[in-house]
């Protein structure tokens, strides 16, 4: 469950025109009326596991996990 915690205000952005979720949900791209693209990491928590694994906290119930040798 994705509860709204506070509203990201940034000034002179204008309208929000594109908006896009990575398939796995932990990234959300948006564009604006002015041509700029916006990249935002929307992981609850990350984590380093013996220096191998990155675990990747998207939402309560779900995790990545990226292995850092490849």
């Amino acid at each position: 469950m994705w509860e709204e915690l506070e509203i990201k205000n940034i000034q002179n952005y204008y309208s929000v025109t594109a908006a896009c979720w990575k398939n796995d949900g932990s990234k959300l791209v948006i564009g604006n009326l002015c041509g700029s693209a916006d990249l935002f990491d929307v992981s609850m928590k990350k984590l380093r596991y013996k220096g191998k694994f990155e675990l990747n906290y998207v939402s309560p119930s779900q995790v990545i996990v990226l292995d850092l040798a490849t």
